[in-house]
């Protein structure tokens, strides 16, 4: 029979399991729809889909991971619940080192974005309205108000048109190019670099917090191994 410590720690870890276990199913819902509908943003920097995937394999994980914690405590396996709680030790000190490492990186990463985009604003042609760069420049520039990666001045200095995608007026749907004066003032590069530093501070944000989670539920997991462990000594 379970004592009263036992039950406590045990529910208290199927909460915690089932908490890890949507955020595995998020994350495979995440991977799936980057995977199938990546972003303009992911384009841009040539995220590989590789990314998407990891995501879909950590979130897969994950969910294995949760199904051992919840079958450790109900089970009151002390086996099972020292296996889950190595395995999410790992999952810690790997998550820690990605992130830190992935922080490391912002100034590259802007820079591949910096990179990324001028490649395909010079790729740009208004009459293949299905090729990528196309597609992708246009939805950038309608969606953030902006123009160039810095300015208009970019196309002028590239000697292409101004996109009707810089235009911040109503242009016919015959007319191809926007001038100087109806094009947006502000580059592309500045709010791309903004939305980066935001996913960044999202990054060391979601980093610590699912840490502190894992944390507690390898506490938990070692309570009710305990727990058990004392409960069978008193037998």
């Amino acid at each position: 029979m379970s004592s009263g410590s036992v039950r406590c720690f045990k529910y208290t870890l199927g909460i915690f399991n089932f908490i890890v276990l949507i955020f595995g199913i998020l994350l495979i819902v995440y991977g799936a729809k980057n995977l199938k509908h990546p972003s303009s943003i992911s384009k841009v920097v040539k995220t590989p889909e590789g990314s998407s995937k990891g995501c879909i394999a950590l979130g897969v994980m994950i969910l294995g991971i949760s199904f051992l914690g919840c079958c450790g405590a109900f089970r009151e396996n002390q086996c099972m619940l020292i296996t889950f709680s190595l395995i999410m030790l790992i999952f810690v000190v790997i998550e820690l080192i990605l992130g830190c490492a992935l922080l490391a990186y912002k100034k590259e990463f802007k820079k591949l974005a910096k990179n990324g985009l001028e490649k395909m604003m010079k790729k740009y042609d208004s009459g293949k309205k299905n090729s990528t760069s196309t597609i992708v420049v246009d939805e950038i520039q309608k969606t953030f108000h902006c123009c160039g990666i810095n300015d208009a001045n970019d196309w002028v200095s590239w000697k292409k048109p101004i996109p009707t995608s810089c235009c911040h007026t109503d242009k016919n749907a015959t007319v191809s190019t926007c001038t100087e004066q109806e094009a947006w003032h502000k580059g592309c590069l500045k709010p791309i670099n903004y939305l980066i530093s935001k996913a960044y501070a999202a990054l060391g944000a979601v980093t610590i917090t699912v840490a502190v989670i894992q944390s507690l539920g390898i506490t938990f997991a070692c309570c009710v191994a305990y727990a058990v462990h004392r409960d069978y000594k008193m037998v």
